[in-house]
């Protein structure tokens, strides 16, 4: 993200979530709300076959279908992952990067059972705000916004000024960041995450995968997204080794409790689909638990 500028990936991620609710059947996410989180520009796109034909087909013909499943997929193994942790005890959900996530207002019935803070650039979350008043929705009143400067400030400090309980089980999502941050950086927010998260508390986040594990697919694939996100003046910085990932997290406290590889996503989400939805070759999801 730009410096003093909110998140264009966010807007383009909404896009992505319009354009499966408008499009796709079945759907995998519902989310009839993303189309008024986007962009006038992304809208305008939704609302015009030749134009979605000529980004899809010429604009972004290299890395439109290594991002679309992906972020479909992702916030579908997420939210699933959330629900089912609710029901054993889960009571604290963290948003880590929320962007234009609509999760607030598309899942009513398990927002009641948690307390949420969505925690995000401060940029980000003054667009969000004025996008949810504008379209006259009421944020439930458990629902947290706290603004926070990566760059500059500590999650720890930000969630001890706010009603945040280190004792309650939580879950945190974080989706889309961990690939534009190097490998020790990631390590330093998990470390710091160990020491807010009681025993039991989750973790749920997407990584690439090193390039020693993609089929030439997989490796095309990532290429054309490095190469698509440099023009945007932004890199990605780190990957991991699925082999790897247990001893990765394990030294900070963490086991893997759920991992899916690309073939996983495929099988899971993507079977028996003749659309542009597929899984993305160079990218997998983890779910880690906090062990003590």
């Amino acid at each position: 993200m730009k410096k003093n500028s909110y998140s264009e990936t966010a807007e383009a991620a909404a896009f992505l979530r319009a354009l499966h609710f408008q499009n796709d059947t079945p759907l995998i996410i519902k989310d009839s709300f993303a189309k008024n989180f986007t962009s006038h520009f992304w809208r305008f796109v939704l609302a015009n076959n030749w134009l979605m034909l000529l980004l899809k087909k010429i604009v972004l013909k290299d890395v439109f279908k290594a991002t679309y499943g992906q972020n479909i997929s992702r916030v579908a193994f997420t939210e699933q992952s959330l629900e089912k942790l609710v029901q054993q005890g889960v009571k604290q959900l963290i948003i880590l990067g929320a962007g234009l996530d609509s999760f607030i207002f598309r899942h009513p019935s398990l927002i009641q059972q948690l307390t949420v803070f969505e925690i995000d650039h401060p940029k980000t979350q003054e667009l969000k705000l004025m996008k949810i008043k504008k379209m006259g929705l009421t944020i439930p009143t458990k629902v947290h916004f706290l603004a926070i400067d990566f760059e500059k400030e500590k999650l720890t400090q930000i969630l001890q000024n706010s009603v945040f309980d280190k004792n309650v089980t939580t879950f945190i999502t974080w989706l889309g960041v961990s690939y534009y941050l190097h490998r020790s950086t990631i390590f330093n927010m998990f470390k710091e995450l160990s020491t807010l998260l009681s025993k039991d508390s989750y973790v749920c986040f997407d990584f690439c995968l090193d390039e020693a594990e993609l089929h030439q697919a997989g490796q095309n694939e990532l290429l054309a997204l490095k190469k698509f996100v440099a023009r945007k003046n932004e890199e990605f910085k780190s990957s991991f080794n699925s082999q790897q990932l247990a001893s990765f997290f394990y030294e900070l406290g963490f086991e893997v409790n759920e991992l899916l590889l690309p073939v996983d996503i495929a099988k899971k989400y993507f079977s028996n689909r003749s659309s542009d939805l597929q899984a993305a070759e160079w990218s997998a999801f983890a779910l880690l638990k906090k062990m003590n």
